[in-house]
């Protein structure tokens, strides 16, 4: 059981520290837990970390396991070594690989409390990874999702009852992210404080499906000529799930 006469250690395991929605997530829940009841560490399985230099006392807390490719068998027993060494009381991974490799390290570390996550709805899943997911089932104690529809869907997919499953917003620093004024962000960005803008912010892949808003804006230009539309995104590290090519064919969609 975890007592109250010490901190809780609560591992954070996710592929990176790059660019992105889970990532911010993981450096801000990891920034402003209470550091008088949490110690909290942040474990990747990939060394591209550039968020790492916004989390606190980084040198401490945050760990690498390299994944030496996409089937590394070794991630579990070394990552269960990391959850023995930390003492850690909560393991909470963050997409695929994390969690299969979270719940098994878990279960050989005998970590009191393995957590999930679920950060989407309706996509498509591969046969290999629902496989996965299905046979570390009873591997996990509770899943996290960032919405009701998420966790509707993760349960109907991977068979979990709905009991298992918490709903936690994503939260937002509002110091960070704040009203500008309109008229020195646009002369920045050279746009007329006169034009329609519409904005996509999403990474370079193609789950998020940036051809269907470049053939809506075809439309939308026809009857809105003096509209711009801004796509804000960066390929992934290490061209996962190949979004050079992705990037390459939006901008030859674009032409």
């Amino acid at each position: 059981m975890m007592t109250k006469d010490r901190q809780i250690c609560v591992v954070l395991v996710i592929d990176s520290l790059g660019y992105g929605g889970a990532e911010r997530q993981v450096v801000e829940l990891a920034n402003n837990m209470d550091l008088d009841r949490f110690d909290v560490h942040v474990c990747t399985l990939l060394d591209y970390v550039p968020l790492g230099s916004k989390l606190r006392d980084s040198e401490r807390r945050l760990h690498t396991i390299v994944k030496k490719n996409r089937i590394d068998f070794t991630v579990v027993p070394r990552l269960a070594r990391l959850l023995k060494s930390l003492n850690a009381d909560i393991v909470h991974s963050y997409l695929f690989a994390p969690d299969i490799a979270s719940r098994l390290a878990g279960r050989l570390a005998r970590t009191e409390l393995i957590v999930g996550s679920e950060r989407s709805a309706n996509y498509l899943v591969g046969k290999r990874h629902k496989i996965a997911y299905r046979l570390t089932r009873a591997c996990v104690d509770v899943i996290i999702a960032n919405s009701r529809t998420g966790a509707q869907f993760n349960s109907k997919m991977f068979g979990h009852p709905a009991c298992d499953y918490r709903v936690i917003y994503n939260g937002v620093d509002t110091e960070r992210f704040k009203p500008r004024d309109k008229v020195s962000v646009r002369k920045e960005l050279g746009i007329s404080t006169e034009s329609h803008i519409i904005g996509i912010i999403a990474a370079l892949k193609e789950v998020k499906n940036h051809s269907m808003i470049l053939h809506a804006f075809k439309r939308v230009l026809d009857s809105f000529p003096d509209t711009q539309l801004l796509l804000v995104g960066n390929q992934m590290y290490g061209n996962v799930m190949g979004t050079a090519e992705y990037h390459t064919r939006m901008k030859n969609l674009i032409d």
